[in-house]
């Protein structure tokens, strides 16, 4: 290939493969999980790459992981069918186990956060639609 052409065509990528990615959905929901953890609290951000809709959560509020549906938004390409993820923790907190992303129904989603023990939670979507945290949670001993 002569070295113009090879130009066309990187530029041309460019220009078509953010349209296949937006076509396709977003390569992965889950933006960032922040969990730190206090004296006798953890607090959890999970904040995703575009909106969504607070559905419910379970159990209400005492338990040693909770589940959070949330109906995806339009912003979200949700095309087809949505990749399970297990995103990464970031923060302090040695009490959050795990975090896993689901597709419960087409255009929904559960979020399920595991602790290392029982706790006692208050969970709130956060203002700007795009996920939820999981405040002033106290250890249940």
């Amino acid at each position: 290939m002569r070295p113009l052409s090879r130009i066309a065509a990187v530029l041309a990528a460019g220009l078509l493969l953010p349209g296949l990615a937006a076509a396709q959905g977003l390569s992965r929901l889950v933006e960032v999980v922040d969990a730190n953890d206090a004296e006798r609290n953890v607090n959890v951000l999970v904040q995703l790459r575009c909106s969504a809709r607070y559905v419910t959560h379970g159990p209400t509020d005492l338990g040693a992981s909770v589940s959070v549906r949330l109906r995806l938004g339009p912003d979200c390409g949700t095309g087809g069918s949505v990749p399970s993820e297990r995103p990464t923790i970031g923060g302090s907190s040695r009490l959050v186990r795990d975090v896993r992303l689901e597709e419960v129904m087409p255009g929904e989603v559960a979020i399920t956060v595991q602790w290392a023990k029982t706790l006692n939670f208050v969970l709130a979507p956060t203002t700007d639609g795009r996920g939820f945290r999981v405040d002033d949670t106290v250890l249940v001993d």
